[in-house]
């Protein structure tokens, strides 16, 4: 009840909203992604894994279709053709492990990598090759499109501001006597 009382008598204008924009606009940046297919080969996939690995290459660099390599070979997300993740194969720099963010982030559209070899925690070798399918390089959300949730949160916050303000100013005039 007191938060729509006090939702009342709050105004944001257009230029609050902006200015909460440029102050935050870090907050709305969406950081470097590809769209990225996997080849992941487990130490434990065949007996020569490393052999196997040079193979898809091979077959990678010769114009084979990588989805359908991936799902033929690949110990990862062989039904969605290597598709990275659920996010429609979307992945964001942090969202993989350093050595394959390197080498994804350097790939066009259309390009494979090389073979990558990365230890496992048990000390065996695991194998990946990767193909980035999309690039979209780091952008700020425009305002236009967030312009309500900016909204949303300084009315939010205004309201916090104003109903203990209400509050602060019921107790200062109140008058409260104690009986012992």
């Amino acid at each position: 009840m007191r938060q729509i009382n006090a939702k009342r008598f709050i105004t944001i204008s257009p230029h609050m909203v902006e200015e909460y924009y440029q102050n935050h606009v870090r907050d709305f940046l969406q950081p470097d992604r590809v769209k990225l297919r996997m080849i992941y080969l487990a130490p434990e996939s065949s007996p020569d894994v490393e052999a196997t690995a040079k193979e898809v290459l091979s077959q990678v660099e010769s114009g084979s279709d990588f989805s359908q390599l991936a799902r033929k070979y690949s110990d990862y997300n062989r039904a969605g053709g290597g598709l990275f993740q659920d996010n429609n194969g979307w992945v964001e720099r942090d969202g993989l492990k350093s050595e394959l963010a390197e080498a994804a982030f350097q790939l066009r559209p259309g390009q494979a990598s090389g073979i990558i070899s990365l230890s496992t925690a048990q000390g065996a070798k695991a194998f990946y090759i990767l193909q980035v399918e999309e690039v979209k390089k780091a952008t700020v959300t425009p305002l236009s499109s967030i312009r309500d949730a900016i909204e949303s949160t300084l009315v939010a916050a205004e309201s916090e501001k104003v109903q203990k303000e209400w509050i602060d100013r019921l107790k200062r005039d109140a008058y409260i006597e104690k009986f012992l």
